[in-house]
């Protein structure tokens, strides 16, 4: 009878400790991926601002917002371990430097050029992709620019066809 009772327990609490277990790496894996996807929300979030900061603002101000921007993705390119999305973050930053580069009409630019372009080749090369000169890319960058709508700053009114200004 008691070596019954003994081995019920233990099979118990083998149960519970490969459960305990087991819920712990489930646990760390699933806090890993909500804290890749909340990170990558914030820097969707950022990215936007940035972008449209950049196209529809002064350029101190993009230039604020684009340096803001390359601050948050730079923590994540030289952190790889705490990038859940290393590629994304490596192509934002080195658009980010490209646009940079844009708004400068300097020697800073050329710096912004070359940054943006280091990090780009980096990452075509570290996916096996052919990289494109340094021309072509900053071409590329303008040409998605140009491509690239302004965020909306006014919505016009279904029901009484007026307009609305959002950007205040």
């Amino acid at each position: 009878m008691k070596s019954k009772w003994f081995s019920g327990i233990l099979i118990l609490s083998a149960g519970i400790i490969l459960g305990l277990i087991g819920g712990m790496i489930l646990t760390s894996q699933s806090t890993r991926t909500a804290t890749d996807l909340a990170s990558l929300g914030y820097r969707t979030w950022e990215g936007n601002q940035a972008l449209n900061a950049y196209l529809n603002e002064k350029p101190e101000t993009a230039r604020y917002a684009l340096n803001h921007y390359a601050d948050i993705l730079t923590f994540f390119y030289e952190n790889k371990k705490q990038d859940g999305f290393p590629e994304a973050t490596a192509q934002d930053l080195s658009f980010t430097y490209i646009r940079l580069g844009k708004i400068l009409k300097s020697n800073e630019a050329e710096q912004f050029y070359d940054r943006g372009y280091d990090i780009y080749t980096q990452y075509r090369i570290a996916l096996g992709k052919e990289v494109p000169s340094r021309e072509k890319f900053i071409k590329f960058v303008s040409d998605l620019d140009a491509k690239t709508k302004p965020e909306a700053t006014s919505f016009s009114d279904t029901v009484t066809g007026k307009s609305h200004d959002i950007s205040k």
